[in-house]
């Protein structure tokens, strides 16, 4: 038997006069995988918040099942002063990690991730990839009750996001409730067992099925300004776009990756990189 581990009833939320969504009604159980689907602005992080409580909503009523425990991992991190060490060594002291457990959880998260060699460096200082890689880290130090994920692939390497995957799949199969905010078809296929979209100011749950089944292709761009108003542009054949120093990563359909990248060559951006 499923256990309910969250409820909405009728709940809305706002800015100032904005509705972002409204009247929604759901049940959330545990050990669920849930994606949020929906384009750009349409309120998919704020979801997120209002399912944790990092904000408030003006209508309805959310009710938990009992404290949870909720783990976090934003698409856009503040870029610290302090270094990648030091900021997990801040979490696991307020998460109440002893050293020893740290040192082995921490070696094995580094390693998975790649960073043995920024773990030194000020977090100002990292790609935005790399941050996103600490972000993830630090989420992954503690078993949650409920994993929030917003963009979580955003800016990372191959190995890095199938680790990820997989140490996720880990995390639902221990019962881990994952909310994530996605626009990775693949990912969503691979992690999750219920999607919900938000469009037209409501979130009505959709079907596998209705997912396009497609391939991706990936370009890599080395001048990118004005790039992004370009693929706002053409956002209707863009699955995802990532700007990182001076650098933008683009994942476009396989089916008309060809013509779309004429397109972005013959106004005068330099392509860097490519794969089907």
């Amino acid at each position: 038997m499923k256990e309910t581990i969250i409820v909405l009833e009728n709940v809305t939320k706002k800015y100032d006069k904005d509705i972002i969504f409204s009247k929604v009604n759901l049940n959330i159980n545990k050990g669920e995988s849930i994606a949020i689907v929906g384009k750009n602005g349409k309120g998919k992080s704020t979801f997120l918040r209002v399912i944790s409580g990092l904000t408030k909503i003006e209508e309805g009523n959310i009710t938990y099942s009992r404290k949870l425990k909720f783990n976090f991992v934003p698409e856009n991190f503040t870029k610290l002063n302090i270094t990648a060490r030091e900021y997990i060594s801040l979490i696991a002291d307020i998460e109440g990690i002893n050293k020893k457990d740290l040192k082995e959880k921490l070696g094995y998260l580094i390693e998975e991730f790649f960073l043995e060699d920024i773990m030194d460096t000020p977090i100002k200082f990292l790609s935005k990839g790399t941050i996103q890689k600490v972000s993830a880290l630090q989420a992954l130090l503690t078993k949650p009750d409920v994993l929030l994920l917003d963009e979580p692939l955003s800016g990372q390497d191959i190995a890095s996001q199938r680790n990820f995957i997989k140490m996720v799949k880990l995390l639902i199969r221990n019962g881990v409730t994952v909310l994530m905010a996605c626009h990775e078809i693949l990912l969503i296929k691979e992690l999750s067992n219920r999607i919900l979209e938000i469009d037209n100011k409501s979130i009505n749950e959709v079907s596998k099925d209705d997912l396009e089944d497609i391939n991706v292709s990936t370009m890599v761009f080395v001048n990118d300004i004005g790039l992004k108003s370009f693929l706002d542009e053409n956002s209707e054949k863009v699955i995802s776009f990532n700007e990182e120093e001076g650098k933008m990563t683009i994942r476009v359909r396989s089916d008309i990756s060809n013509e779309f990248l004429k397109e972005i060559i013959n106004h005068g951006y330099v392509l860097k990189y490519y794969e089907e």
